[in-house]
């Protein structure tokens, strides 16, 4: 009995030994060996150069050159900041999902991509985004465009065919170029599935190439790309983005929470951008040796022809336009619009070409927008000029302000001028009303006139013409006089809400083909 006492003592003693040298090894390793470990990191490493570093996603796209460049990179790098950039390859659902956990903060949209990607993660308010809009960054002024064989579609209109198709990469820019202009010109024969989906500009590139002539496809693709489909015998553009204004408009979105949390980094991001934004563009031949480098750095060679074609199909953001597009400042000329209004048009056309159903999302618009960062860039004064703001043999700074750029009214024509203008497309509109037998606009077609004139303001290089058909039965004469007049009541109207009247024209009248009273619009733009 004893002995097993004796035995019983002698385990529990080296159960305890054993769980104490455990315990130890333990310590040594999760504890003691990682402090000495780290105490040595330290005593043989330096500090940071960086108090902050900030994860930011983005893509190859040239417009965000800026971003990446060297001049950016010193000014951020002078105040303690690190821009950690991630090439997502576009995927702005992802990119969205990222800056929701918190895993980036901050990254670049198209307005459109950014309120289509909320939408596919499920977000139904404005207020429920988990990002925040804090400077316009730029929008495409010919970056991106439609082209099309001429033998088979010589205008936007002649793609009104049962076989007619846009082609373009989803979930892009050119996408929503596509949306806008099926949106805007009326298509009644093309059927409802009115797309056919590529991956990417070079595989939309590829498929023009190998297209038959005859085919009815309009082409959506971006530079340089865009440039390579123009040298295709046959091939012709049809439209650019620098026939609408505002429509593919590049954003720089912070993660809301980072910038409630720190607004002191967001306006000093901000300004740097700005800064290196305007330092690059002194000169041409500077900024397009950023963009050829900006492509190199991300794996592609880029021609100096090609640098140049996108330098000019894009037009980045100034100070003031900011400020104005903010809501800060007024624009004399009131072509600038407010974020605003940037939103509820970038939903309706969403809406209109069936990206998601109408009413999906609620709430205030202005929830996906802070203007706090321009505002206190504003107060302070600031000026991306100053050669305090940026690397010192990039430019010379400037006194002022630049002025804010906006589309310049096209010139009044006389009558010659106006009959040679060429037919680019019919409007797709919601028909006219008007009080029986006269030519007064119905109230109920009030909405539908306020949203063609903001239709036309955003095609300002075109020409309107409107035309008044008439009755086939009937008074001929009687007919014909009411349809004038009608024509005329809708140019009014349309001038009345800011159109330049050198902009619009009635046209003379004859019966409509199905015999009914109508007023249709016709998209003019001058011959070159």
């Amino acid at each position: 009995m004893d002995q097993d006492r004796r035995a019983g003592k002698i385990l529990i003693t080296l159960g305890i030994w054993i769980a104490i040298v455990g315990i130890g090894a333990l310590a040594w390793v999760y504890v003691i060996q990682p402090r000495m470990s780290n105490q040595l990191v330290a005593a043989t490493s330096s500090d940071s150069a960086y108090a902050h570093t900030l994860a930011c996603a983005a893509d190859g796209f040239s417009g965000y050159a800026f971003l990446r460049s060297p001049a950016m990179t010193k000014t951020l790098k002078d105040a303690g900041i690190k821009l950690d950039i991630r090439d997502d390859k576009a995927d702005y659902a992802g990119r969205m999902q990222a800056m929701a956990k918190g895993d980036v903060d901050l990254a670049v949209f198209t307005i459109d991509s950014f309120i289509k990607a909320g939408v596919k993660l499920g977000y139904t308010r404005y207020e429920d985004f988990p990002g925040t809009i804090v400077l316009v960054v730029d929008q495409t002024v010919g970056g991106d465009a439609m082209v099309a064989y001429e033998e088979a579609v010589p205008t936007m209109e002649a793609l009104n065919h049962p076989e007619g198709r846009f082609m373009f990469t989803p979930d892009s820019p050119s996408e929503f170029l596509g949306r806008v202009a099926y949106a805007t010109f009326s298509y009644p024969l093309v059927p409802e599935q009115w797309y056919e989906e590529a991956d990417g500009a070079a595989d939309v590139l590829k498929k023009l190439k190998a297209a038959d002539p005859k085919a009815k496809r309009i082409y959506v693709l971006w530079e340089p790309y865009l440039s390579e489909a123009l040298k295709i015998k046959g091939v012709k553009k049809l439209l650019g983005s620098d026939k609408c204004t505002d429509c593919i408009v590049d954003v720089l979105v912070f993660g809301r929470a980072f910038a409630a949390e720190h607004p002191e980094l967001v306006e000093q991001v901000t300004r740097a951008y700005l800064s290196a934004a305007h330092s690059y563009q002194q000169t041409q031949d500077t900024l397009h040796a950023l963009l050829i480098a900006d492509a190199e750095a991300g794996g592609e060679k880029l021609s100096a022809y090609a640098a140049a074609a996108i330098a000019d199909g894009i037009q980045w953001k100034r100070v003031r336009e900011n400020y104005i597009h903010f809501g800060l400042e007024e624009d004399p000329q009131g072509k600038i619009k407010p974020l605003e209004d940037l939103v509820v048009y970038v939903v309706g056309m969403l809406e209109k070409t069936g990206a998601f159903p109408k009413g999906t999302l609620t709430g205030s618009p202005t929830a996906l927008y802070f203007s706090g960062t321009m505002r206190a860039l504003q107060a302070s004064n600031y000026h991306p000029g100053k050669k305090a703001e940026i690397i010192a043999d990039l430019g010379p700074g400037a006194a002022d302000l630049e002025a804010a750029r906006a589309a310049a009214d096209l010139p009044a024509l006389d009558d010659a001028g106006w009959a040679k203008l060429a037919h680019v497309g019919s409007a797709r509109v919601e028909p006219i009303s008007f009080k029986r037998g006269t030519a007064e606009i119905s109230e109920y077609s009030q909405a539908d006139l306020d949203a063609l004139a903001g239709n036309v303001s955003r095609w300002s290089t075109y020409y309107v013409r409107i035309v008044g058909s008439s009755q086939a039965v009937g008074d001929a004469k009687a007919n014909a006089a009411l349809a004038a007049a009608r024509a005329t009541a809708v140019r009014d109207a349309l001038v009345a809400a800011g159109i330049a009247e050198t902009r619009v024209r009635t046209a003379s009248v004859a019966p409509s083909a199905d015999g009914r009273s109508e007023v249709r619009f016709e998209f003019l733009q001058q011959q070159y």
